[in-house]
C-alpha cells in the first residue's frame, strides 16, 4: 500500500509542477498589465498619509508620467492634503498641464458647494471652422463665493482642468456655476472660467468665458466680446462654448 503511494505520488509531480508553473505564468502576466504608475500614485498616497509632502510630489510626479486619467486624484481624498496645500498646489497643476491625457473631466469635489452644472466644449480654427483634435486646455475658475483661493498668496487658484480636446474637437467637464466677484476699480465682474487653449501651429490663447443667464451678462451684455457658454435648451444645468484658434501665419 506504501509503495502504491508512494508510486502516485511520483506521478503527480509532474502534473502540480505543471499547475504552479501556469498560475506563476498567470500572475506574472497580470502584474505587467496592471496601468504603469499606478504603484507610484498610490505610494505617493501613503507618503500624504505620513504627512511627507516631499516624497508625495516626487512619487507624484513619476505616477502623473504615465498614468491614465490625470484629473483623477482631484476627487481622490487621499491627495487633499497636497491639493489644499499652496506650497505644492502649482506644481501639481503644472504637471497636469504637461500630462494632459484625457478630454472630460469633474473639476471639483463631492463636498464642494455651489450650483452643479457640465459645460460641453468644442474648439474650431477660425477661419476654416474646422474641429481642432488634441488640442491642450486649461480650465480655471473660482467658486461659489467668487474666491480663487483662501490663503494670501499669489495667483494660486483650487479648482482648474486639465485636458486634451477629442478627436472630433470636444471636450466636457463638470464643475460648479463660478460665483460673481467685484474687481479693483468696484465693478461685479460676470461670472466667468478662465481659459488657456494650446496647439501646434497655432497662436496659443489665454481668455476667458462667459454665462448667457448670468445677471450680469443680461445687464451689460458680452462687454469684453468674449466667448458665450450658453445653457442648453431641454438639458439642466449645462452649457455649450465654442473656442476658436488661429492658425500661425506660414503654418500648414
Amino acid at each position: 500500500m506504501k509503495n502504491s503511494v508512494l508510486i502516485l505520488s511520483i506521478l503527480l509531480l509532474p502534473t502540480v509542477s505543471c499547475i504552479y508553473e501556469a498560475q506563476s505564468i498567470e500572475s506574472h502576466n497580470t502584474e505587467i498589465t496592471e496601468e504603469p504608475g499606478l504603484n507610484w500614485y498610490n505610494q505617493a498616497a501613503g507618503f500624504i498619509q505620513n504627512k511627507q509632502l516631499d516624497s508625495a510630489m516626487r512619487y507624484l510626479e513619476l505616477a502623473l508620467d504615465t498614468i491614465s486619467d490625470n484629473m483623477r486624484l482631484i476627487n481622490d481624498i487621499r491627495f487633499y492634503p497636497l491639493l489644499d496645500n499652496p506650497i505644492y498646489r502649482p506644481r501639481i497643476r503644472e504637471l497636469l498641464w504637461e500630462h494632459v491625457n484625457q478630454s472630460e473631466a469633474n473639476m471639483v469635489r463631492k463636498e464642494e458647494s455651489g450650483e452643479r452644472i457640465t459645460i460641453y466644449g468644442k474648439i474650431l480654427d477660425s477661419e476654416s471652422f474646422s474641429m481642432l483634435k488634441h488640442v491642450q486646455i486649461e480650465l480655471v475658475q473660482a467658486d461659489s463665493e467668487g474666491k480663487y483661493f483662501e490663503e494670501k498668496s499669489s495667483w494660486n487658484p483650487r479648482i482648474f482642468a486639465y485636458l486634451s480636446s477629442f478627436d472630433d474637437g470636444t471636450f466636457k467637464v463638470t464643475t460648479i456655476k463660478p460665483g460673481n466677484y467685484f474687481n479693483d476699480e468696484g465693478q461685479e465682474e460676470t461670472a466667468h472660467m478662465h481659459y488657456r487653449i494650446k496647439l501646434m501651429k497655432y497662436q496659443e490663447v489665454h481668455s476667458e468665458f462667459i454665462f448667457d443667464d448670468d445677471p450680469q451678462f443680461l445687464l451689460n451684455g458680452n462687454e469684453g466680446n468674449v466667448p458665450v457658454a450658453r445653457k442648453l435648451k431641454g438639458r439642466k444645468n449645462a452649457y455649450e462654448v465654442t473656442l476658436m484658434m488661429q492658425r500661425m501665419k506660414g503654418g500648414c
